[in-house]
Formats: structure tokens, sequence, C-alpha cells
């Protein structure tokens, strides 16, 4: 059923809550009313706001400079991320410390704690407080810039480049929930090759799939859908979320599923 007055005190003195830091029920945000939203995301102790002008607004705990403000201070509200202002942004992620904006001009950008290796960044860079630039590798002679979509974990990054090929990088263990083969964390965007057991295309060495459109990363696993309709899934598999017996897959598998 749904909760009562009394309920709530009850909670409240169970875990030695203030009642003005929670709420039980959905509640409008103060300022939420008055801008057009296109889309939201939602990390540990943060939240990111995209309006319909490309606009990033940012409020929760900001200890980890995960808000993107220059500064660890709270924001009750939501207040404008004044460095992206100049920029048209389209997507937005929250990992647990972590906030990552991709502009329409295809390029990603950061900010946050270090800690999470969300950010995309070096392995000896800690907090960053304001937007910054997420650089990409190259990958036989081709600079890897163009990134059309991402998915953003607690602590790992899957994105997809306009050519379809399929990037990860951040924290790895919970059975290589990155798809690189092992559980070892990868600090920038990595590209995650395939070899022919994983993926059954007929040749004896690792190979890039370039077809990926979409992808999502979650606590322990990721998942990746191809243009034309295939859905690859990876990491600690355990609870059955890989729609696999095995329990640890460390490179992408292909999901079988239901014919219609």
């Amino acid at each position: 059923g749904s909760e009562t007055p009394d309920d709530m005190d009850w909670f409240a003195a169970l875990f030695d809550l203030d009642h003005s830091r929670f709420a039980l029920r959905p509640r409008l945000l103060v300022g939420g009313a008055s801008l057009q939203v296109r889309h939201i995301a939602a990390g540990e102790n943060h939240a990111l706001l995209l309006t319909t002008t490309g606009q990033v607004y940012s409020w929760g705990e900001g200890k980890d400079s995960q808000l993107g403000h220059g500064d660890n201070s709270d924001r009750q509200t939501p207040a404008l991320v004044s460095n992206l202002a100049t920029y048209r942004t389209i997507l937005v992620g929250c990992g647990d410390t972590y906030s990552i904006v991709l502009l329409a001009s295809h390029r990603l950008m950061s900010f946050g704690s270090g800690a999470a290796l969300g950010l995309g960044r070096s392995a000896n860079e800690g907090s960053v407080s304001l937007p910054s630039r997420i650089m990409l590798n190259w990958l036989n002679g081709e600079k890897l810039e163009g990134i059309c979509t991402f998915g953003a974990g607690p602590k790992h990054v899957v994105a997809i480049h306009s050519n379809g090929t399929c990037l990860s990088w951040g924290v790895g263990d919970w059975g290589g929930r990155l798809g690189h083969g092992s559980t070892a964390n990868v600090h920038q965007p990595k590209v995650i090759t395939l070899t022919e057991a994983d993926a059954n295309l007929g040749k004896d060495s690792s190979t890039t799939l370039r077809s990926f459109k979409m992808a999502c990363a979650a606590e322990r696993h990721s998942l990746a859908l191809t243009k034309d309709g295939a859905l690859y899934g990876w990491g600690n598999g355990c609870d059955k979320q890989l729609a696999s017996e095995s329990g640890i897959v460390d490179r992408p598998r292909l999901i079988e599923l239901p014919q219609l």
C-alpha cells in the first residue's frame, strides 16, 4: 500500500533521516517546471538535466565535483553548468561520482571523480571540476572522433562511434564488464574487438565489429545493439542478465533473442 505519514516517521526514525532530505513520493523539482526538458540522468547522489535547447543543469551532491560547476559544493536545485552554455549538448549521463555529456559536435566531455575511471582520462588524473574533453585514441590510422551515443554505468562507460565501433573504459572488475577479455581497468576509451569465438565472424584473428548503434552500461554488465538488431552482452551474468548459463563473460557474446 501507499506510505502514510506514520510510515514515513517510522522510516525516518529507523535510519535517522531528516524528512527534508528524502522523499517517498514523487516531488516537483524547484525550477523544473520552467524548463523544456529533453533528457535526464541520475547518478548515486546527483542528477543532470538536458533542455531542448541543449543546455545542461545539474544538482545534488557535489563533493566529487560531479556537478561541473568548478567546485565541490552541493546544489539543492537544478543549476546551469555554465561552462557548457556555449555548446549544444545532445545527451547526458551519470555514474556514481562522475558525469559525462555528448555535444552536437560528437565530442565527449566529462567531469567529477577520477577514482571511478568514467572520466576517460589519464591514470594519474584526479577529480575534474569543470567539463573537460575526452580525447579518443587512434585505431589503424583512423582517429576515433564522432561519438554518436553512449551508456554510462556507475563506474564505466560504453560508447558508440558513428562508424559503428564500440568503445569502453572505466573499472573493469565484476567479471570483465568492459568487454576487453580481462578485468583490468581501462582509463581511456578503448575499442572492443571480437574474436571468431565471440561473434562467429568466420575469421581467425581479432577484428573490430563496426555495426553497433546503441549501448548501455549497468553495475556489473554491458549491452550493445547492432544496426541489424543483434544484441551482445558481456560482464558478470551470474543473475542471468546476459541470458546465458555462463556466469562470467569478459568479451561481447551474442544473445539469442526470441523468434517472433
